[in-house]
């Protein structure tokens, strides 16, 4: 079904209808409150709602990416603070050694 014409080109062949829809309505000299405008301000009114329902969505996915992408640089801090306190750790068992060669014991630290 999208590889249709009519589903490749839907955007300019709406886009396409309404011009001609409003160059219609210009060319018969539309007034606002005659016959011809009472389609349009249907239309509207019945779009509203769906717009407002899109613009929620686009605002509430605007915070899912942002949240995601905050998400992402936690994991990537997280990796960095583990490797540091791997790093750390070799350190202090080290330390432990050279304090144990030198006679001199090493406090003992609590392990999490």
């Amino acid at each position: 079904m999208k590889n249709t014409f009519l589903w490749r080109y839907r955007v300019g062949i709406t886009s396409g209808l309404l011009m001609l829809l409003a160059l219609n309505l210009v060319s018969i000299g539309v007034k606002p409150g005659d016959f011809a405008q009472r389609p349009v301000t249907v239309v509207m009114t019945a779009l509203t709602p769906v717009q407002d329902t899109l613009n929620s969505f686009a605002h509430g996915s605007t915070g899912f990416v942002r949240n995601y992408f905050d998400l992402v640089n936690v994991r990537r801090d997280n990796e960095r603070l583990t490797d540091r306190l791997r790093k750390a750790e070799i350190v202090i068992d080290v330390q432990k050694k050279v304090a144990m060669l030198l006679g001199r014991p090493f406090p003992e630290t609590e392990e999490l």
